[in-house]
Parts: structure tokens; sequence; C-alpha cells
């Protein structure tokens, strides 16, 4: 009578919990027939921890009920069962049950003690009955208990046991998985080396099963190494890779999480147009599958692209819907990554209680993680404690347990009674659930019809950005080859260098060669203006430059640039404009070895005795100018120019550093001239790095403080032939 009233109350509680839809309907009949029927502990036993497990989503802490009702049947079913297999069955499913349970404390992070307990509960009964690959389960879940309160020496310690039991037991999928959260946590802590290393083992074995899902998450991992050993080529690669291995794996979540971590990386590398577009890829996706934690970091990847192409407004506009859903869903950090973001714009905006509002918000969830710091440190000294405690009294312990038991079995009775009210009113209260859900279900219906339409604008939008997009690049392509290449500088020059580096797709800024006769024209010039504007007048310039020394046989720099100058007033509208280019043309006659050159407001540099000498210039532009005289004709001692430079504004000018001030001639000078005696390409390197160093600086707190590319750079090196 006992048992049937057992399960009788399961049958119940079953009832009130799935009785929402026919599927549900269908599970509880087949669970009423295998708990009321005559069959084996064992089944039972299975069936009590796979109904939890099937529907934690639905009811958390029905599940919960589920697995001690579990815990309560084996423990009792093993004193009758005798039998070797019956022990081992009843007692994996126990270990199941502990696991499961410790689970849902985990999830509870006011919780976190209970947890190991059970966790630990799991694996003694696991080491017992030697089941090795559930004790790898068991120790990669303590391995992130102990992450999650910051015990990352415990963490390593048992993702390595969590490894061992699983190579122990020949389980492929399980090795893979310690192997990712080894290169995450060794990643975490700044052991690049170390991470690359278990990546790469991973890789090895994901690529034996040819599964797509691990090479996913394997490749986004390399990428993010590689990206914080600077190497962006390769970052990128992997990041593609990445993406072509989830889209194979058919889940359209795996490949919504590629889109937006390609697009991390673009924001990382200041291609916000790239981001964007990547980002808009991704956007339906997440939305369709309503991937809360995936919408918020698009929005906000968004915003900082907007920010980088300095539209404050959709920055906004996007920083605030992220920061609306992670307050909805409790996601902290994205709450505090939001509001000092709009602290600032609203900052930069004049609105000043505005930014109060974010930063008041931001500094609440800053102060609230230093709390929970100190939250998870007590822990720590608490399950420390616990475990000395409970060495010196487990003899106690178990005593008290069994006396516990004792009276807890008295009791059974009189709580089965409570129960069952409590169902009672878990039915009447599923009911009203089910006719709200109806109620749902209208307006869900509704909303669809108007996202359909939505998306479908947006499709159209997407469409017109990729054809713009599209057109840029065709541009920059078209630009790039009418650009000197590297051919025609390795084959005259014994080494040279060029840093090209536009501040948009294409480019204000060039650098033209020609050969005509004996001589060789190196120009490297600076249009008015940067980007579309910029490169519409580069263009212009580079087919008059060619036509003047190509076409009109014009040989002398100074001619050269006066031709030019003529050629583009004729072209250019009658109004006020000052449209023109700042820039060197050199010629070298080979045979001669006479060096002459004209410069208009930007001389070359060349560096002799350990000395920076900045050649003289024209002080005025090509192009319509106040002053209207002929360009000078310089001329260059050939063992003087063996070391040349030739230099935009853009270098010079760019913000950063800790004040955010320009860089500056000076500064740039002294680079050149610290570094000219080293390989061409390694005085490049220096360059990039100093660069981007400038743009991108430590603030104070830890993090990057990051400013955008102010204009086009060019900076070429030239090491002319004994």
């Amino acid at each position: 009578m006992k048992n049937s009233c057992f399960f009788f109350f399961l049958l119940l509680l079953s009832t009130s919990l799935f009785a929402q839809d026919a599927e549900s309907s269908h599970m509880i009949d087949s669970l009423r027939k295998v708990l009321s029927g005559t069959i084996h502990d064992t089944t039972r036993a299975k069936t009590l921890v796979e109904t939890g497990e099937n529907f934690y989503d639905i009811s958390p802490d029905s599940s919960l009920a589920y697995w001690k009702l579990s815990e309560t049947f084996c423990l009792q079913a093993l004193k009758k069962q005798t039998g070797e297999k019956e022990q081992y069955c009843l007692k994996s499913y126990l270990a199941r049950a502990y696991n499961n349970i410790a689970y849902f404390y985990q999830r509870n992070s006011l919780k976190t003690a209970e947890a190991f307990t059970w966790y630990e509960k799991a694996l003694e009964i696991e080491e017992k009955i030697g089941n090795v690959k559930e004790q790898g389960k068991t120790l990669n879940n303590l391995a992130t208990l102990y992450s999650n309160i910051g015990d990352i020496e415990n963490c390593i310690s048992y993702h390595h046991k969590a490894l061992k039991a699983r190579e122990k037991a020949g389980y492929t999928a399980g090795i893979i998985i310690s192997l990712n959260n080894l290169t995450a946590i060794y990643f975490q802590q700044g052991e690049l080396e170390k991470a690359m290393e278990y990546s790469k083992k991973a890789e090895l074995i994901a690529e034996s099963q040819s599964s797509f899902e691990d090479l996913t998450y394997i490749y986004s991992n390399r990428a993010s190494i590689l990206l914080s050993r600077g190497d962006t080529l390769n970052s990128e690669m992997y990041y593609r890779k990445a993406l072509k291995f989830a889209i194979q794996s058919g889940m359209e979540s795996n490949y919504c999480e590629a889109y937006i971590r390609l697009a991390g990386f673009f924001i990382a590398c200041n291609q916000a147009d790239s981001a964007i577009m990547i980002l808009n890829k991704a956007l339906p996706i997440a939305t369709r599958l309503k991937i809360n934690y995936s919408i918020i970091n698009i929005h906000q990847f968004l915003g900082k692209a907007y920010l980088q192409k300095k539209k404050a407004e959709e920055a906004k506009k996007n920083i605030l819907i992220a920061l609306e859903l992670a307050q909805k869903i409790n996601r902290r950090s994205e709450v505090a990554v939001c509001s000092e973001l709009l602290s600032n714009i609203y900052e930069k905006d004049g609105n000043a209680i505005k930014a109060l509002e974010m930063y008041k918000l931001f500094v609440t969830i800053r102060d609230s993680s230093f709390n929970e710091i100190s939250r998870k440190k007590t822990i720590r000294e608490q399950l420390q404690y616990d475990y000395e405690k409970k060495a010196a009294a487990d003899s106690l312990h178990m005593l008290a347990e069994k006396k516990i038991t004792e009276v807890k079995l008295k009791q059974e009775k009189t709580q089965r009674y409570g129960l069952y009210g409590g169902i009672l009113l878990l039915l009447a209260f599923a009911g009203f659930v089910f006719h709200r859900f109806r109620e749902s279900q209208k307006q869900k219906h509704l909303i669809e019809e108007k996202n359909r339409e939505t998306e479908v604008q947006k499709k159209i939008i997407e469409e017109k950005q990729a054809e713009i997009l599209s057109s840029f690049n065709y541009a920059q392509r078209i630009q790039y080859s009418l650009l000197a290449n590297e051919t025609q500088l390795t084959g005259y020059f014994k080494d040279c260098f060029v840093l090209f580096r536009p501040k948009d797709i294409v480019s204000g800024d060039f650098y033209w060669a020609a050969h005509k006769g004996d001589c060789f024209y190196l120009a490297v010039c600076d249009s008015t203006g940067h980007g579309v504007p910029g490169a519409f007048m580069s263009l212009l310039s580079i087919g008059f430059l060619s036509e003047a020394i190509k076409e009109r046989n014009i040989n002398e720099p100074n001619l050269v640039f006066d031709y030019v100058r003529q050629r583009l007033e004729e072209s250019m509208s009658k109004e006020e404009n000052r449209d023109g280019f700042d820039g060197v043309l050199i010629a070298i006659n080979e045979k001669t070895r006479i060096i002459t050159y004209a410069a208009a407001n930007n001389g070359p540099l060349i560096v002799k005795d350990g000395q920076a000498i900045k050649l003289p210039c024209d002080k005025m532009p090509v192009g319509k100018y106040e002053k209207h005289t002929p360009f000078t004709l310089f001329s260059l001692d050939y063992k003087d120019a063996a070391m040349i430079y030739f230099c935009t504004d853009g270098y010079a000018d760019q913000f950063g550093g800790p004040k955010g001030k320009k860089f500056k001639y000076k500064n740039l000078e002294r680079l050149i001239v610290d570094n000219h005696n080293k390989p061409m390409q390694k005085q490049l390197t220096v360059l990039n790095k100093t660069f981007d160093a400038w743009k991108s600086w430590p603030a104070a707190d830890g993090s990057k403080q990051e400013i955008e590319q102010t204009d086009d750079v060019t900076v070429i090196g030239l090491h002319l032939h004994d």
C-alpha cells in the first residue's frame, strides 16, 4: 500500500506539470504505465531520473522534486536488491540524480556550496562502481563550479582530471569538450602558448570525426588566440573557417554565433562597414530563434561599429535595444558595457542628465560585481572550512544521517497529505496558465505578421547596402591598380617599404611610379579630403601626371607639377575651391645619377649622420591657390639620398596616446632616425606597431582606449643602389 501511494503521488505530479499540450499528455500516459505496472526497480529509477531531465526547462523546481524522490527510491531499492547488475544500475541512476541536483543548485549562485556537496556524492559513487565515463562528466562540472567562484587553480586541475577520465573511457566527444575547456581557461589566464597547444589537440580529434560543430568552436577559439597575439591576418582566416563549419553543421544558432564573433574581429580591427554587414546577417537568425544573449551582443556590436563611423544616433539606438534586453533577462555584464557606452555618448551629445543616469547604472553594476567577487571568496573559504570539518566529523555525521533518515521515513506519511493539497493548488494554477497561454498565442500571431512585413523591408535595405559596399570595393580595386606596384619599386631600388593605410575603403593618398627614358619617376601625394572625394581627386591627379610625363614628354618634375596644376584648374569647377594635392615628385636619372624633385607643401626626408633632414619644398599645393608661381626644381646629391623617405600628413596628424593628442612630425622623424639602420621591412613593422599603439593604449582601469584613424596614411622608404 505504501508503494502504491508513493507512485500515485508521482502520477498526480506528472499530470499537473505536463497537461499543457498533446505531446506532454502522451508522455504522462507512458509514465503512468511504467510507474503503475509491475516492473523492475531499475526501470522505475531510470524513469524518475529521466522525467526530471526531460521537463527541467518547463519546471526546474518540479524536476528537483523528481530527482530527490529518485534518491529516496534508489536508497530503498538498494537495501533489497542483492544482484550485482541491479546494484550497479541503481547506483548509476543514484549518481545521475545527484549530478542533476548539483546542477540545479549550480544554476542558483547563492547555493554553490550545496552544488559542491551533491557533485562530490555523485563522484564518490561513480568511483566505487568504476563508471569512468560519468566520472569525466562530474569532474568537468566541478571544474566549471570552481571557475564560477574564481578558484582557477582547482578549475584547471579538475579539467585535467576530467580529460584523463574521458581518455581512459575512450569517450571522443568528451575529450574534445575537455580540450576546448582547457583552451578557453588558459586563454583567459593569458597563457596563449598552452591555449594553442590544447586547441591543436582538439582540432586533430574533431577533424578525424568530421565534427563540424566542434570545429566551429575550436577555430573560433583559435582566432581569438591569434588576435591576442596581434596576428590579425590568420585570426580573420580562422574566424571565417569557423563560420564555414558552422554553416556546414546545419545549426542556425551555430552560424549566428560565428557571424557575431567575426563581426567582433572586424570591430577590433576598425573595419566597421564589414562588421555592420555581418551583424545584419546574424540579427534575423538570432531574432527568429529567440537567442536573447546573441541579440544583445549583435546590437551592442552594432553600436560600437556605428561609433567607429561616428554615427552616434545609430550607435545609441542599437545600444539602447541591447541595454533593454540585457536588463530584462538580467545579463549584468552586458548591462554594465551598454550603460558605460551610453554614458559616453550622452556626454558627447551634451545631455548631462542622461549621461549621469547611465553612469550611475554602470557604477551600480560594477559595485555589485565587486560584491560578487567578495561573495565568491567567502564561498571558497567556507568550502575549505567545511572540508576540514567534514574530515574530522565523518563518523558522527554518518550516525546523524542514519537517525535523520529514520525520522524522515516516519514523517513521510504526514508530508504526503500535505503534498496532495499542494498538487490540487498546482492543478488550478495550471488551468489558469493554460488560459493565459492561449491568449498569448493569439498576440504572438499578430506580432509575427508585423515581423514578417518588417523582415521584407530589412531584406531590401540589406540588398541596397550590399550593392553600395560592392561598388566601394570595386572602386578600391580600380584605385589600387593605378598605384605603384611592388614589382616597380623592388626592381628599381635596393630595398624599400610602403606603409599605405587608407582611412576608408578608398583613399585620397596615392603613390605613383613611371619609367620614361633614362629617368625613374615616383610621386607620393595627399589629395584634398579622404574617402570617395579624395579617391576621385587621386585618380584625376594620377591621370594628369601620366599625361604630362608619358604623352607631353615633360621631364623636369617642377614643370610636371606646373602642367598638372594647369590641367586641374581647367578641369575643376570655376567656383571658389581649393581642390588639388600636396606631395613630392622625384626623378632619378639612371645614367647620370642626378636626382631632381618638385615638392608642394611637403618635402622628402633624408637621414644623414644620424640626423633627420627635411628637404625644402614650395609652400603651395598643386591646385588652385592664392599664390600662383612656377614650382621650383630642387636637386639632391645621390649619396645624400641613399636613404630617403616620403610621408603624407596622416601619420603625424593621428590623434592618440594617453592625452589624445597628435603624434606630430617631430616624433615621426625621431622614429625614422632611430630605426633607419634596420632592414626596410623591419622599419615597416615598427611604423605599423607604433601607429596602432598610438591609436589604442591601456587606460587606468585596464581597458583599452580606441581612437578612430584620422586621415589616410602613407609612408614610403627607399634605399637607393650604391
